[in-house]
């Protein structure tokens, strides 16, 4: 019985339903899905002498079951955990490079100024401003009312790896630790973290590397009115773009070439163009690890690594368009969190049978 109700609840994301009356309908419509769900007619006792054939279940019992579901979000999770170990097995590259990303969640209810839950007000979610940067560094900033899906992502075969649900004023950066930290075991391959302007703290790339991993994230213009800082008494100059240049004693600004990471020093080597001459130069990361990070700005490898965060957002895409996010009915923040776990496992599900199936193209798309 569990199984069959399993089932019912699955389809809904399968087959894209945007809500749980629309999927009975379909129910109710499509004779060859009900078979497909192991669905069977029985009989209701309305009194002593008529009665009638049941074929769908009622929306009461559907919600008893969801109810009963939202008990059972730990074990969903392991389910995650379970599919993604078969992964690795599968894919040695598997988690290697990853993203974290947060995406508001927009709540179904208005926001209300009472916290007595009727079953109809949304008393979980919270209000938060966020902010958004052009490639020009304009801010934008927009309310919402809602909550927060915080995702770390595999950027090589776009598919989710952990997330959380928090309330949307719950800080991006706090949670995307949080997530890297219990997800230890995930990470045993990771090399590189990925993450755009958002995350950009001292703190939280001194956190990444403590982990033993490459903080890949581009970072925000904070200075005021200053072009570039000079490097301690030197001839070097520095901007927040991570370009350093080498000033003549003719007041001519010659640009650096980026010539690697020194581990042994914990600094960035820069150069002249070999037109100039082969000296080497060595900038402490400890001077702003912000602007300075182990692997360059100005380097083509962090240009790539960087291009591969958009795995994430089209993963926070599909969540939107394929399991109708965008326009959802659902209140509650264990609601909301058994939904996105739903919506994981299906994709992960999607990407297993691919997988034992020799196929490891496109990973992420629902053709089986």
């Amino acid at each position: 019985m569990r199984i069959l109700w399993w089932r019912l609840f699955l389809a809904k994301f399968i087959f894209r339903h945007s809500t749980i009356e629309s999927l009975l309908r379909e129910y109710r419509r499509n004779s060859q899905l009900r078979q497909l769900c192991r669905l069977q007619s029985h009989y209701i006792s309305m009194n002593h002498t008529n009665n009638y054939i049941r074929i769908v279940p009622s929306s009461a019992a559907m919600s008893r079951f969801i109810k009963k579901l939202k008990e059972q979000q730990e074990e969903l999770t392991q389910m995650i955990v379970i599919l993604e170990k078969k992964l690795q097995e599968e894919l040695p590259d598997f988690g290697k490079e990853v993203a974290v990303d947060g995406k508001i969640i927009q709540s179904y209810a208005n926001k209300v100024f009472t916290k007595e839950p009727d079953g109809r007000r949304e008393t979980q979610a919270d209000t938060t401003a966020k902010t958004y940067y052009s490639n020009n560094e304009t801010k934008t900033t927009k309310y919402h009312f809602g909550f927060r899906f915080h995702l770390l992502a595999d950027v090589n075969y776009g598919l989710p790896l952990a997330f959380k649900v928090t309330p949307a004023s719950k800080g991006e950066r706090e949670v995307a630790e949080e997530i890297l930290t219990e997800s230890e075991i995930l990470l045993k391959n990771t090399k590189a973290v990925m993450a755009d302007k958002g995350y950009d703290s001292v703190e939280f790339r001194k956190f990444i590397e403590e982990q033993g991993l490459i903080a890949i994230i581009p970072p925000r213009h904070m200075w005021k009115d200053e072009e570039s800082r000079q490097y301690k008494d030197t001839a070097l100059y520095y901007n927040q773009d991570g370009q350093v240049f080498y000033r003549t004693e003719d007041y001519e600004m010659i640009e650096l070439v980026y010539k690697g990471y020194d581990q042994s020093t914990d600094s960035l080597r820069y150069g002249f163009h070999p037109k100039y001459n082969n000296q080497i130069f060595r900038i402490n990361r400890s001077e702003d690890i912000r602007i300075f990070p182990k692997v360059s700005q100005q380097s083509h490898k962090f240009e790539r690594l960087y291009s591969k965060r958009s795995a994430t957002e089209r993963i926070n895409g599909r969540l939107d368009r394929d399991f109708m996010f965008e326009n959802h009915t659902i209140k509650g923040l264990e609601k909301v969190t058994l939904y996105v776990t739903m919506a994981c496992l299906c994709t992960l599900g999607f990407a297993y049978s691919k997988v034992k199936k020799q196929e490891t193209e496109h990973l992420n798309s629902w053709v089986t």
